[in-house]
């Protein structure tokens, strides 16, 4: 399309802001769908099945009621991959509902000039070109938007018609893209489904197999040390790490720069208390209960913290890997996370961990069963690899539309 008589304006002067609602405490009340960062989704939709209802002032609530067609934009949060700014669009006609202190909304001054779809377009171009990574203020590990400097942004205007013929055009070929996705992602979930039941079926009790309680197979457990309580970390000596729950990524664990660091000394003196050895399974019991990662080198340049446990297994009894498998198993998993107590964060203390029941058969039997699961393993890994690749693919076609259309 020609952009002959297209200009540019500040989006603060298309559109008017409103403020984040706060939980009110004067009645009248009135109950609510607040929508928060939670609900926004990685394609910039809004997952409204994620909706928090609260009471809220009905005088609060008259002011910050959303309209179909205001913009919600992300004003704290998000992180170092995801930057703060993120902008939904919210487009329900029936219900009540409003949006969160840590957003703001964006509506229309006139709508027979501008149409809301295609500024959402607009600022999602200018979003995935980079433009508000510069506008973030990091505290307290928040990621805070400079909402004037977003008010600055610069906004393609064209006629109101040109407009229908871009929102047409891109809904059109953002819906085939989409269904590319779909596609994908099915094909990911379907993948694992069908790991998934080979594992349960593997690791289901046969004749000749006998049936132990972890402590019956475990030489020594125990769990890391929260760093901030018994040593000061310094991050200027980059020599080690410390392992929490979000690192643990299966059979191994991986690093960056989230990671909590600590210094060498520490690091030291807190590896001759824990005594980790090659081939230590090590368990989340926090959290995200049921994640895990295996020992496979020393020396170590990284240690586990307060939440995450490592069990060293008697190797006549039980392989390593091969718990790893009974740990990923749903029956298995699902009796550690009956044993898991705790209001906001679940865990299971280590005295309950150790009188779980697994199944443990003969040695050469083990060593089948993880040849057979790593092979499956590998070919679901290749899957979900080529399927990414498919769905980032598919997003760069719609970051190269969005620059053709806006650029």
């Amino acid at each position: 399309m020609k952009k002959v008589g297209w200009k540019y304006c500040k989006l603060g002067d298309v559109c008017l802001t409103i403020n984040g609602l706060w939980k009110g405490k004067k009645e009248p009340f009135i109950r609510v769908g607040v929508l928060r960062n939670a609900n926004f989704t990685k394609d910039f939709t809004l997952d409204y099945s994620k909706t928090e209802y609260l009471d809220v002032e009905v005088r609060q609530y008259e002011k910050r009621k959303l309209e179909t067609g205001d913009l919600i934009v992300e004003k704290s949060g998000g992180s170092d991959k995801q930057p703060v700014g993120r902008t939904v669009l919210f487009e329900a006609e029936n219900g009540e509902y409003s949006f969160s202190n840590f957003t703001s909304v964006l509506r229309i001054k006139n709508k027979n000039l501008f149409i809301s779809k295609y500024l959402y377009y607009n600022i999602l171009h200018i979003y995935w070109r980079g433009d508000t990574k510069t506008m973030q203020k990091a505290t307290t590990g928040i990621h805070n938007l400079d909402f004037d400097r977003f008010l600055d942004l610069q906004i393609l205007v064209c006629s109101y018609n040109d407009q229908q013929q871009i929102v047409e055009y891109l809904d059109t070929t953002f819906e085939k893209i989409d269904r590319i996705k779909e596609k994908a992602e099915k094909k990911i979930e379907d993948a694992k489904g069908l790991f998934q039941a080979a594992l349960n079926e593997k690791l289901k009790m046969r004749e000749g197999w006998k049936e132990m309680q972890l402590d019956e197979v475990i030489i020594h457990l125990r769990t890391g040390l929260n760093p901030r309580v018994h040593f000061k970390l310094n991050t200027l000596d980059a020599t080690g790490y410390y392992i929490t729950v979000r690192e643990l990524k299966g059979f191994t664990f991986e690093v960056d720069e989230k990671t909590d660091r600590i210094n060498k000394q520490a690091l030291l003196r807190i590896n001759e208390r824990s005594n980790l050895k090659v081939g230590d399974v090590l368990f989340s019991g926090t959290g995200t209960i049921g994640k895990t990662a295996i020992v496979k080198e020393l020396p170590l340049w990284w240690n586990i913290k307060e939440g995450v446990y490592a069990m060293t297994l008697d190797s006549n009894k039980l392989y390593s890997k091969l718990l790893v498998y009974e740990f990923m198993s749903n029956r298995i998993l699902d009796n550690i996370i009956k044993k898991a107590s705790g209001t906001t964060v679940k865990s299971i203390p280590m005295k309950e961990l150790i009188k779980i029941y697994i199944p443990v058969p003969p040695l050469a039997t083990q060593q089948q069963i993880v040849s057979d699961l790593d092979a499956l393993n590998e070919k679901t890994n290749a899957i979900e690899h080529s399927c990414r690749q498919i769905i980032s693919e598919c997003d760069n076609l719609k970051q190269a539309i969005l620059k053709q259309v806006f650029e």
